[in-house]
């Protein structure tokens, strides 16, 4: 068979514009089914990290129940991460759309009622549910990449509550994908209290590392194409991959495109092509570094420099890295579980290293962070060099005194108000007779002028002019924005360092190094989108 034969008939898949089809998981497939196929089905979590098969899994379910299933009408697979809906009604037109393909083929007339626009979304989608309640069919809406959606701040508590009414009648079954827990990844309280997140099954399917019994599948086109793999390969193959799906995929493609028929592959061989991997693949290793938590990139690091205990690693962590197939437990040790893994972290474990001896504990953070902040500084062009000297100063007093760090708060805010008003007004004074106007027409009785539509001395009446001249809701009202230069992001900033420049005036109660730290960062925040706004760019040196 010639490269480019083999090339196109590769059944290994990594990553790409589409899913590819599913390879092994038939415990995590029966799992899944077992839910839904009871006499009255169960709403189900998925849950598992990035790279590990949950959209792989979750498509062919959606697969197999749109093949006409008993109980079920049809399935749909409605990925999330693709065109994220951004508002609930955007969210509804999106689940209707979904829903009407799933039941085109069964019940045709359902599906065209679904796209009849005519009628208000909520209610087609009422109707629906009503019609459905009265057959013994079910349809299946496999939601993927929740993630995605329930960090989005337009989604909110309204749309969850409409799709348990929904599920109230059994005509709907839910499978969702996401990395946490469904309830931990809403954005706000009001959504996170909704009763919708109780109607899944307690325990969420798991999606993690392969089993033994997914190996067979994985390696069965090899078989079917009378390529053998001696016990060394397979070995070798467990020892780079760790059983990590993402990893077992991209070596088998390598060694798909490597290998002819009827050609043993060894052990060697699959050394040399994972060797080739580590070159040709670093983004899957690199995005498989960056879903792990700073904690658990330190126990890997601390892994390649030396050995590692069973009790030096809290052992919800360890398990996290267990599951991640990246180590396993050897009587009370801990040892690497996966070569190509260990090799990437070989190499990232100098940065590791050097964070952990800057900022490993509080003391060493404290000591430390000045530091950091001076380097932050430095980056940001200078907008104003009396405002750049401030943020300086500020971040000079965080020790050993974090208070100290706070009084120069207040100068900041007032530097920053001044540059504004000396940038958006042709006298630094006198506000434009359209913003006056436009403000008039929006209803704003009093405004927070000095009376004569000039700009008061007070500054926190500054602060309230600046919030209607960048955009604001005002009595229900929205205001537009009418300054030229400054954006709501300065704004916003300023109004926070002013603030926290008020308290640092009349300080009753302990500053904390965090909180002074905290108002630093904000400030050199201020710094960069001031400049940002002026078009101030960073000089080269």
């Amino acid at each position: 068979m010639s490269d480019n034969a083999r090339m196109k008939n590769n059944p290994y898949q990594v990553l790409g514009p589409t899913v590819p089809a599913l390879l092994g998981r038939r415990d995590l497939t029966a799992r899944v089914r077992a839910h839904l196929d009871k006499e009255r089905p169960e709403h189900v979590s998925v849950m598992g990290p990035a790279l590990y098969g949950k959209s792989v899994l979750l498509q062919e379910i959606a697969r197999i129940y749109a093949e006409d299933q008993p109980g079920y009408l049809g399935a749909a697979y409605f990925d999330l991460r693709r065109r994220t809906p951004l508002t609930d009604d955007e969210l509804r037109e999106r689940f209707a759309e979904k829903l009407a393909a799933a039941v085109e083929k069964s019940w045709p007339e359902g599906s065209e009622l679904l796209r009849f626009d005519d009628v208000e979304i909520t209610e087609r989608l009422g109707l629906v549910a009503r019609e459905l309640a009265q057959t013994d069919d079910a349809v299946l809406m496999v939601m993927d990449g929740f993630d995605d959606v329930l960090a989005n701040p337009g989604i909110t508590s309204e749309i969850w509550d409409g799709l348990l009414r929904i599920a109230s009648e059994p005509v709907l079954r839910y499978v969702t994908g996401s990395r946490l827990p469904l309830r931990e990844l809403c954005r706000t309280e009001e959504s996170r209290t909704s009763d919708f997140w109780e109607i899944f099954h307690d325990a969420p399917v798991i999606v993690g590392c392969l089993d033994d019994s997914d190996w067979e599948a994985f390696l069965e086109p090899f078989s079917r194409e009378g390529v053998p793999l001696d016990k060394a390969a397979r070995q070798r193959l467990q020892y780079w991959t760790g059983s990590i799906p993402i990893l077992l995929t991209a070596l088998l493609q390598s060694t798909w495109e490597w290998a002819e028929p009827g050609a043993k592959v060894s052990g060697e061989d699959v050394d040399r092509l994972a060797e080739r991997l580590m070159q040709r693949r670093r983004q899957l290793l690199a995005a498989l570094w960056e879903e792990c938590t700073a904690e658990m990139k330190t126990d890997l690091a601390d892994l390649t420099r030396g050995e590692l205990r069973v009790r030096a690693v809290p052992e919800s962590r360890l398990r996290r890295l267990e599951r991640r197939g990246f180590v396993r437990r050897e009587g009370k040790r801990i040892v690497s579980a996966c070569g190509l893994v260990e090799r990437f972290v070989e190499r990232e474990s100098a940065g590791v290293s050097s964070l952990q001896r800057v900022f490993g504990d509080t003391e060493l953070f404290q000591q430390n962070v000045r530091m950091l902040l001076e380097v932050r500084l430095a980056q940001v062009p200078v907008a104003d060099p009396t405002l750049h000297g401030y943020v300086e100063q500020a971040i000079r007093h965080l020790q050993p005194e974090p208070r100290h760090s706070t009084v120069w708060v207040r100068s900041i805010a007032d530097r920053a108000l001044d540059l504004i008003w000396e940038r958006e007004l042709r006298d630094g004074v006198t506000l434009p007779e359209s913003w006056i106007i436009a403000w008039q027409r929006a209803g704003i009785q009093h405004l927070p002028d000095d009376g004569h539509g000039r700009v008061p001395s007070e500054r926190g009446r500054q602060l309230r002019l600046l919030r209607y001249a960048t955009g604001s809701g005002v009595g229900g009202r929205s205001l537009k924005r009418l300054t030229r230069w400054v954006t709501k992001p300065t704004a916003l900033l300023v109004d926070h360092l002013q603030s926290v420049g008020n308290f640092g005036q009349h300080q009753d109660d302990e500053v904390t190094a965090s909180f002074a730290v905290s108002t630093c960062n904000s400030a050199i925040a201020l710094c960069e989108s001031l400049a940002g706004d002026l078009r101030i760019e960073q000089e080269k040196t």
